[in-house]
């Protein structure tokens, strides 16, 4: 029986989506460099240009200069025509679209070395990819302690996605009028400072209680959230009798 497919596609075009998953890698690495090393910056401001003269305004070889810009050239970053590159949309999206800005960094900073562990990883369901940033058993104990870049790309993606879910999650909590609420991580404030300006759903007061995660990592962990990718860093409970609470 012949398979279904959807969307419709004719063989070539399916062949060729499949190319760019296996060359995928190393064409994310070229567009990264190209827009690092500033090439796409001096196409942008131009109406074209050679591959000498990229070569000479970036200090770079023709041979490299060509690699890199044959490599965007496929991922439609850039357009050839006349023996000149240019930048194309996608390209210009490269180089000011934040989001696509910040997961290029995250991708590169975090990911990339790990990644060649994810299969045993998954096999062995433990993060054996981390040990490229340090020696912890969970991402969330090296955090803090993260090499540079991949500190600082860790934190640009989780705020990039986690502070645009306050607006939406914050309702929700506050829903069932909680008397007491723990943060734990408190990692910019932002979530703590958004939460102290939104009113409770009901009379009944509210209070946040802070607790930072070297003192409760124990708890984290009996609760199953310190394994988790979704535990980000704010993760709200709304039943810390435990903890002494401290009015806003």
């Amino acid at each position: 029986m012949m398979p279904s497919f959807t969307p419709p596609q004719t063989s070539l075009e399916a062949q060729a989506a499949a190319l760019k998953l296996a060359f995928g890698p190393i064409v994310f690495q070229c567009v990264r460099i190209a827009w690092k090393s500033g090439l796409l910056s001096s196409l942008e401001q131009s109406d074209g240009l050679d591959i000498a003269t990229l070569a000479r305004r970036h200090n770079m070889s023709e041979y490299a200069v060509s690699v890199l810009l044959e490599s965007c050239l496929s991922a439609q970053v850039v357009a050839f025509e006349d023996e000149k590159y240019t930048l194309t949309k996608v390209g210009y999206f490269v180089l000011h679209d934040a989001m696509s800005k910040i997961n290029f960094d995250f991708v590169h900073d975090v990911c990339y070395l790990g990644l060649y562990a994810l299969e045993e990883s998954l096999r062995q369901e433990k993060p054996l990819g981390l040990k490229t940033l340090g020696d912890w058993s969970t991402l969330y104990e090296g955090l803090t302690h993260f090499p540079e870049p991949a500190k600082s790309s860790w934190y640009a993606f989780d705020h990039l996605y986690s502070d645009s879910a306050f607006a939406s999650l914050l309702p929700l909590v506050f829903s069932s009028a909680p008397q007491r609420l723990m943060d734990i991580g408190a990692n910019t404030g932002n979530g703590r400072a958004t939460a102290s300006v939104m009113p409770p759903t009901r009379t009944s007061p509210w209070w946040i209680c802070r607790a930072s995660w070297t003192s409760h990592e124990k708890i984290l962990k009996k609760l199953a959230l310190a394994h988790t990718h979704t535990m980000r860093q704010w993760i709200f409970w709304t039943t810390a009798r435990r903890f002494r609470p401290a009015r806003m």
